[in-house]
Formats: C-alpha cells, sequence, structure tokens
C-alpha cells in the first residue's frame, strides 16, 4: 500500500514538473525513474531530462518534496535569468530555495560562501574525502561547510588568505569565471583573441575568462569590458553557472554517468544515447552512429485489366515502399465467347470472356420462355380453390367463341340464384390473369383476351374459359 502512495505521489509530482517546464521553455526529451532505500524507507526520485528550445540538454532530478516554483521576483519569462534559476530551483539535490519561500532576489550581492554552495550542489552534493577544513572563518555547524571543504579539495578555491575563506565578502566576477574554469579542470583556452580591455594577460583570472567567452558562459558587460572587480548578483551568478553545467562540452565535476535511453541506428535516424549524470543530474544526448540508409528490394507487379502496373521497392529494414516506373491499366479485351439459349428457368445472353484476365460480360440478355401449363396449373389450383369446377369436355368448336387457339380449360361456376356472381366471376376472371402474372412474370402478349367469361342462363354457370 505504501509503494502504491508513492508511486501515484510520483506520477503527480511528474505531472506538476512538465506543466512547469512549459512555463520554463523547456521541453521533457526523456525521463528516468529511480527507487531508493533510506532509512525512513523507500524515496522515489524522478530525474528528468529537459531539452531548451536552442536544443541543449539540461537535466536534473524533480524531488518529490519540492515545493511549485512560485519567486514573485522570478516571474517574467523575458529575463535572462528566468530559465537558469528554474533550473537551480528544479535541480536534484536543489541549488536554490531562495532568500524565502517566494523571493529569490536575483538583484542582491552573492557572497563567496553561496557561490561554492551552488557549485557544490550543481555538481551533486559530494561529501569531503578528509574533512579538513584549512579556514578560521568556515564552521563545521554552518550550512557552506561541506561545500568550501570539498571545493579546496577539487582546487575550486583557495580562500582569499591561506587561513581566510572570505565568508559574507560579495563574489566578483572574476573570481565567479576562476571558480567555474578551476571546477572544469582549468582548461586551457583556445582562443588566443581576449576581447576585454580590463583582462589582462598577468591576471590570475586571464585563462578563466578566455575559456568562459569561448564557452559562452559570458559576453561581458559591453564596450569591451568584462567588469572582473564587479560584484556578481544571484541573478547572475546562477546563470554563470546554469551556461556551464549545460554545456556539453564541459566537464565539470566527476560524473558519473548511467544510459538511460539507447536507440540504435534506423534507416533515416543516427544512433542516440542519452545518459545522465547520477551526481548532478547533467544530461548528454549524442548520436553514436550514422544513419543506415534504405535496404530497398525490388519486385514488380504487371499491370492488368483493371489494376495499375509498378515496380515497388521495399526496405528490408523498415517496409517501406516506394513505387516507381507505374503504368495504367490496360483495360480488358472482350471477345464473344457463346451465346445460352433462354430456356422457361433461366434468361438467354451473348456471353463475352476478356482474353487477358477471363472476366465475363453478358449482352443482349433474352427474358426465359413463358411456362404456360405450369401458369395455368397454378391458375386451376386458385380456381377450384373459389369454387369452380373445372370442365375440360368443352373443344373450340362447340364453345361458341371464333378463336384460332386451343380451349385449354373450362371454369365452371353455378349461380345459385345469387346475382351478384357474375360480378364476382369477372372479378375472378381478371384475379385469374393478375395471378398469372404474379407467379411466372409477364404473360405471352395476347393471354389476357383469351380469358373470357360468360354466362349461361340455361344453366345459370358462369362460365371463364382460357385459350392457348
Amino acid at each position: 500500500m505504501k509503494h502504491c502512495i508513492l508511486r501515484r505521489l510520483g506520477v503527480l509530482i511528474l505531472c506538476l514538473a512538465l506543466a512547469l517546464s512549459l512555463l520554463a521553455g523547456v521541453t521533457v526529451y526523456a525521463d528516468h525513474e529511480i527507487w531508493t532505500e533510506e532509512p525512513t524507507g523507500w524515496r522515489h526520485r524522478s530525474h528528468l531530462i529537459y531539452e531548451r528550445k536552442d536544443g541543449r540538454l539540461c537535466g536534473w532530478g524533480v524531488r518529490g518534496e519540492t515545493d511549485p516554483f512560485q519567486f514573485e521576483d522570478v516571474a517574467n519569462q523575458q529575463k535572462y535569468y528566468y530559465e537558469p534559476v528554474y533550473w537551480a530551483y528544479r535541480h536534484d539535490p536543489q541549488i536554490t530555495s531562495g532568500t524565502d519561500e517566494t523571493h529569490f532576489s536575483p538583484h542582491n550581492p552573492c557572497t563567496r560562501e553561496q557561490i561554492m554552495t551552488f557549485v557544490w550542489k550543481a555538481c551533486g552534493a559530494p561529501a569531503p574525502s578528509s574533512g579538513e577544513n584549512p579556514f578560521t572563518d568556515v564552521k563545521p555547524d554552518k550550512y557552506y561547510f561541506d561545500a568550501v571543504v570539498w571545493a579546496v579539495e577539487n582546487g575550486i578555491t583557495s580562500g582569499v588568505e591561506p587561513t581566510l575563506f572570505g565568508v559574507g565578502q560579495p563574489c566578483t566576477r572574476a573570481q565567479v569565471a576562476t571558480f567555474l574554469w578551476n571546477a572544469a579542470g582549468k582548461p586551457e583556452p583556445s582562443v588566443a583573441e581576449n576581447p576585454f580591455g580590463d583582462v589582462r594577460q598577468k591576471d590570475y583570472f586571464y585563462k578563466a575568462v578566455l575559456w568562459a567567452v569561448e564557452n559562452g558562459i559570458t559576453t561581458g558587460t559591453g564596450e569591451n569590458a568584462f567588469g572582473p572587480k564587479d560584484t556578481c548578483t544571484r541573478a547572475q551568478v546562477v546563470t554563470f553557472l546554469y551556461s556551464t553545467m549545460t554545456n556539453p562540452s564541459i566537464e565539470v565535476c566527476a560524473h558519473s554517468y548511467q544510459i538511460i535511453e539507447s536507440t540504435p541506428a534506423g534507416c533515416t535516424e543516427p544512433a542516440h544515447e542519452t545518459k545522465v549524470c547520477t551526481l548532478c543530474g547533467y544530461a548528454v544526448s549524442r548520436s553514436i552512429g550514422a544513419a543506415l540508409g534504405h535496404d530497398f528490394r525490388y519486385s514488380e507487379t504487371v499491370p492488368c485489366c483493371t489494376q495499375t502496373g509498378y515496380e515497388l521497392y521495399t526496405c528490408s529494414r523498415c517496409s517501406m515502399t516506394e513505387k516507381r516506373n507505374e503504368q495504367p491499366a490496360q483495360g480488358h479485351d472482350y471477345v464473344f465467347a457463346e451465346t445460352i439459349v433462354p430456356t422457361e428457368n433461366s434468361e438467354g445472353y451473348d456471353l463475352y470472356t476478356c482474353q487477358r484476365c477471363g472476366a465475363t460480360k453478358k449482352l443482349n440478355i433474352h427474358t426465359k420462355l413463358f411456362n404456360m401449363d405450369a401458369a395455368m396449373s397454378a391458375a386451376n389450383q386458385w380456381l377450384v380453390s373459389k369454387g369452380f369446377v373445372i370442365d375440360n369436355s368443352m373443344t373450340p368448336s362447340n364453345s361458341g367463341y371464333d378463336s384460332p387457339a386451343t380451349l385449354t380449360h373450362k371454369y365452371l361456376l353455378n349461380n345459385g340464384g345469387d346475382n351478384k356472381l357474375r360480378q364476382k366471376a369477372l372479378d375472378w376472371a381478371e384475379m385469374t390473369y393478375n395471378h398469372l402474372v404474379g407467379a411466372y412474370g409477364e404473360l405471352p402478349a395476347g393471354c389476357k383476351s383469351r380469358c373470357y367469361i360468360t354466362w349461361e342462363e340455361a344453366t345459370d354457370t358462369y362460365v371463364i374459359y382460357v385459350f392457348r
């Protein structure tokens, strides 16, 4: 249950981090979640990698215990120090929490112990290896004690005197550049030209300033001046530190990298690797191999009657396809095959077959033959059900009708004294015809004219005659 609650809190923290990243002008590049066992129990730490608008990466852990970023004096996102302060606030370990809960005090002077603490936390707040403190003004109970001792051990500072660090003294721009240069291992600057008139070759900070200019950490104060003796504000110090720690070409402190994402090379994308320092959260994302390019395999689709033809190339790695040299469909090539004669059960037609694909089509369709015998058989059953009596004794010669047709059926219905039967007989004669049509389709021409009805007064009988 405890782990479940912690995981849910972790998800909430990640959502807050995403929202804050949008405010800071950065986007999440990748995430790395870590569970660590501590004396108080399991603690969830979500390490996120952020990518700046200029494409450079800066990575840090988002601490679950950290409050939302809400410095009132760092609310303007257009200020040059907004993103650096946000980065420092969200770094794990947190580089700065401000001068109080809602203020960072960007324009206040930054003291020497503050800058040393900033650098120390940016490098992961490692514990000093010896614990030997050469300075009398650095007390063990002060928040900056470990930071200063660690900085001395790593050659970042030697104090203002052999036994004095200079606690409380404002930090100058020259000192900040020197501290960062020392933390990076004192690399030799590759530029020979000095852009500043107030930076001389004999100055202790000469190489540090040239190195900082070369790596985009500073451009000076303007008019060919660096301002080495100017006091550095808290905003300037955090900006210098941010530019240093997020520069992929600068190695600050002793990083301990862990690969959190590795993507093999694809057809169009190079191999890619992202690693993050487990001490300070610094992230490096780089290409480690060129794109492979497509490996196309050839196949062919021949054009047919209804389908276009083309050369098809399919990549064996990513399955991407390309169609080349498309050819239009040829259309059907029909030739006469045979004539199907109509029957009483099926229609007739001329059959044509395509010589290429075997498709068929019907032309000159003829309706199926009318089966008079079957039709009259159904009519017989219907009329008998209505009370008519079939009398097949009558022939054309004695039917009383001058017709060349053959008398096929005579239906008798006794009047029985009911004068209304005449109209019923007329109706049934019409219905006989309709019944034939409904059951067998359109009757041959003249069929209706060969259905007659008459009344034989002598026998008081109504008669329906059907001739063929």
